[in-house]
């Protein structure tokens, strides 16, 4: 028989992808009986056709003996075997091919006239009765399978891969779990491994413990040998993890786990940590690092994912979120068996809880456990628990998850003070339930319609007087009835979403009492000075209206604030605060040199003033003997009973001082009208205005041959800023005057390159 190009090219590719399954031999001039056992995956069903060619040819390739196609059929019922007999007949000088071909992976065993052909390193080996004969039965899979015969050789390289729960070999091999490595284990016991489309394996994933796996092969007369004894070592008994629900969009398995525990063998369990850094780790009490990775897969026909593996985990996980979805993880490590598979149920994220609001009280039902946000900041209500350390109502870190503190509701003055909202302006404020230990944190529930409130529109005037039986009374005159609401109290308040306001039904309304009771007496109190009256323009449900923010008047007294902003730098010595009413005085003397910077309240008693009038109750501020009028522009003071009088540092003056670094060349910097120069030296301007942005021109010199290459500056807190040119070809810089001090020193560093 001539063989083609083609039957060429598939010897060719055959032995390629079948190393390991050629039939050696020499006979001449006989027929021989060829059996071919075949073995596919058991577990697939229906027919499956396999077709024989045998091709007998001479040794140069060039004639055709014999073509003998057979026909085999898989059935569901024949275990995933079947066998079919075809003849071969060689010539002395001659060579003889049997080619298997087949639309599944093959496993092979090969008999001759009936005696088992068993498999070595060099292939089938047919006992030989004449010489110059040479016999290949090739088994032929399609372009994505391929057959598997067991060796001894791949005895020896069979291994454990605990990464896929299995002990990979070849098809053909037989094994059985022993009790020791000395163990030769039972005649009766031996398996064969079944054919798999990746190749032979045995399934470990049941070893609960340290397991020893006998391997054996076939020998010439059919008998089965043990070759070996491989131990599976089980060092994971147990494994527990712990999600941290609180990760919201994690890119890793590892940066979702709040913590691993590791049962070994021996039943010792250890914590591990995560601690997060530019790498994550999982530590023990004693800092040590696990010693395991872990694996994920999604869902139970998954494929596995290393922990540490970031372009499928993110959009897998939140998915799972969506789904209520389970997560599979385990640990791997090599040479070991992977621990069980531990099933986490991912929660479905809850739905985004209701947020009442009332319009009358101008709050909203914000309680414990929840946090809301806006415009990317976010504030967290903790959770409420008697043996909490904290007792905040609200906090902007994440970290205290409980509190003492009961909270149902929040107005709204105090959220939109919370986030610097301005007056009048709408805004959306996003709310949800907070992540805990045992779930993910809520959708967010969007509460719309809100508005920043604004202050009272009018002016209420209080007195502090006594009516006919000298019981002491307030008299508050409002604008307007039914649009104003009131609360005195005796002492301070920050919180009113709990607080109680009484309408003023009239505009003239008489208060007799606080809202508060003497500790001792349990009576309520009387009106005084120094109490405190709240008052606000009142909310309306149906218009769906805030009430406006709470303002506050401190009964009978007038409060001064001075703020003092960094006057200790700047030779502030005294500072005097008089009123021309009554001749109060008040002054704030110098330490061992100036005054410290900071608040300092003063308070007047006014209880028995008259009236207040800005003309007579004059506020009159001095600072260092020299009075200071509210339009020098130096300083902000308002004329009312409770003032704030913020002195600032526009009035001082300082050097500058600059430390030049251009070795290669001397440069300049130009500040208004001045200049000043220096190559490895320093130089200053004087009188700079502190109440004003420092802006210079930096220009470096000449240098033939060289150009600049880069210009840093370091002042302060900067270091090496890097300076460019702006638009006008200018290396121009500005320090804002908030980053100016007294003596302050400017380090101008300028580099040059070859052009």
């Amino acid at each position: 028989m001539k063989k083609s190009k083609n039957v060429f090219l598939l010897l060719v590719l055959v032995l390629v992808l079948t190393a390991g399954t050629k039939v050696v031999s020499t006979w001449a001039n006989e027929t021989r009986e060829i059996t071919v056992t075949l073995e596919r995956d058991a577990k697939k069903t229906g027919e499956n056709q396999v077709t024989f060619k045998t091709y007998v040819g001479s040794k140069s390739g060039e004639e055709i003996v014999k073509t003998e196609t057979l026909v085999a059929e898989f059935t569901s019922g024949t275990d995933g075997k079947t066998s079919v007999t075809g003849t071969l007949s060689a010539e002395e000088g001659k060579e003889a091919y049997l080619y298997v071909q087949a639309s599944e992976a093959l496993n092979v065993e090969v008999s001759i006239d009936n005696k088992y052909v068993p498999l070595t390193d060099g292939g089938y080996v047919i006992p030989a009765d004449a010489d110059n004969v040479r016999v290949y039965v090739i088994a032929v899979p399609s372009d994505e399978q391929r057959s598997h015969q067991a060796t001894e050789t791949q005895i020896n390289q069979a291994k454990f891969e605990p990464a896929d729960y299995y002990i990979w070999v070849e098809g053909g091999l037989y094994y059985q779990v022993v009790k020791s490595a000395e163990d030769v284990g039972n005649e009766k016991n031996w398996i064969r491994v079944p054919y798999n489309a990746n190749g032979g394996r045995i399934d470990a994933s049941n070893f609960t413990k340290t397991t020893y796996v006998a391997l054996a092969t076939r020998n010439a007369e059919g008998k089965i040998e043990q070759k070996r004894v491989l131990e599976v070592p089980l060092n994971v008994s147990k494994l527990k993890v712990n999600i941290d629900y609180k990760v919201e969009n994690p890119t890793t398995l590892k940066a979702v786990l709040a913590s691993i525990e590791i049962t070994d063998a021996d039943k010792n369990t250890t914590v591990y940590s995560r601690v997060d850094g530019t790498t994550i780790k999982f530590q023990d009490a004693e800092k040590n690092n696990i010693g395991y990775d872990l694996q994920y897969k999604r869902g139970a026909n998954g494929s596995w994912e290393l922990w540490s593996e970031t372009s499928k985990f993110s959009k897998t996980y939140q998915s799972l979120k969506a789904s209520n979805g389970t997560l599979y993880v385990r640990t791997t490590k090599k040479g070991e068996l992977c621990s069980k598979e531990v099933k986490i149920k991912i929660a479905k994220t809850a739905k985004a809880p209701t947020v009442k609001i009332d319009y009358a009280k101008g709050t909203l039902a914000i309680k414990n456990g929840m946090e809301f946000r806006y415009n990317g900041k976010t504030y967290y209500v903790p959770a409420t628990n008697k043996d909490a350390e904290s007792e905040v109502r609200i906090t902007d870190d994440a970290t205290i998850t409980a509190t003492k503190t009961k909270v149902a509701s929040i107005s709204l003055e105090e959220i939109v003070t919370l986030f610097n909202i301005p007056d009048g302006k709408p805004f959306v404020l996003e709310v949800r339930t907070s992540a805990t230990e045992k779930k993910y944190a809520s959708y967010y529930y969007q509460v719309t319609g809100l508005v920043a409130p604004s202050d009272p529109v009018g002016e209420i005037t209080t007195e502090l007087t006594k009516d006919s039986k000298d019981k002491p009374i307030l008299k508050v005159t409002f604008p307007e009835k039914d649009k104003y609401e009131y609360y005195l109290s005796s002492v301070e308040v920050t919180d009113f979403s709990a607080v109680k306001f009484t309408t003023a039904k009239a505009t003239a309304v008489d208060i007799k009492n606080t809202a508060n009771k003497d500790a001792s007496t349990k009576k309520t109190l009387a009106p005084a000075a120094g109490q405190y009256l709240y008052y606000r323009e009142a909310g309306n449900k149906n218009a769906s209206t805030f009430p406006s923010k709470t303002a506050c008047i401190c009964v009978g007294i007038c409060k001064v604030t001075l703020v003092l902003d960094n006057s200790n730098e700047y030779g502030v010595e005294n500072i005097t605060v008089k009123y021309s009413a009554d001749g109060t005085e008040k002054t704030l003397e110098a330490g061992e040199n100036t005054v410290a910077a900071g608040e300092y309240e003063i308070v007047v008693d006014t209880s028995k003033w008259d009236g207040f009038n800005a003309e007579e109750h004059m506020i009159i501020l001095t600072v260092d003997g020299v009075r200071v009028k509210a339009s020098d522009g130096k300083f902000s003071v308002e004329i009312k009973k409770d003032t704030t009088i913020n002195i600032k540092r526009g009035y001082l003056v300082s050097n500058m001082n600059f430390n030049f670094n251009a070795g290669t060349a001397e440069t300049s910097v130009v500040w208004k009208e001045t200049t000043i120069k220096g190559q490895n030296s320093s130089a200053y301007f004087g009188n700079v205005p502190l109440d004003e942005d420092f802006v210079f021109e930096i220009v470096p010199g000449d240098v033939e041959g060289k150009h600049v290459s880069s210009i840093v500056i370091s002042y302060g807190e900067e270091e090496n800023k890097a300076i460019g040119k702006d638009a006008s070809e200018k290396y121009m810089v500005t320090i804002p005057c908030e980053d100016l001090v007294v003596g302050m020193t400017i380090t101008v560093k300028v580099t040059y390159e070859d052009d």
